[in-house]
């Protein structure tokens, strides 16, 4: 069963993630971290989060193969995911939403639009 309440942030940036996090929880989130895509795969499967924030650009598995692989799998299938990136040349926005991903957010995020965002999944 997916928890509406519950949102798992995938950001390798230290201070990217704490600010999300912070910000998300200071909204009344429950916020779980995850550093990594695999970590994200780990997570997701095991906590059934109500919605994803998903880094595109990460050291170990990209954004949009993990959305690909969440996307495939039964349990996490359902989950939304908004990408949230600094890819922001003609196309990014695109692509970034034909890969699975339900929503799509640039960097630096405007606090009031990721509000916004997240809402419109809860």
């Amino acid at each position: 069963m997916i928890d509406a309440k519950y949102i798992l942030v995938v950001e390798d940036n230290d201070k990217n993630l704490r600010l999300l996090k912070d910000f998300l929880e200071s909204q009344g989130y429950t916020v779980q971290a995850a550093k990594s895509g695999r970590e994200c795969l780990d997570l997701a499967a095991a906590c059934n989060p109500g919605l994803i924030l998903m880094d595109i650009q990460m050291p170990d598995i990209d954004g949009i193969t993990v959305t690909n692989l969440l996307k495939k799998e039964e349990k996490t299938a359902q989950i939304p995911i908004v990408a949230i990136t600094a890819m922001v040349m003609k196309g990014d926005k695109e692509r970034i939403l034909q890969s699975g991903c339900d929503g799509y957010l640039e960097k630096p995020v405007k606090f009031d639009l990721l509000l916004e965002m997240v809402q419109k999944w809860f």
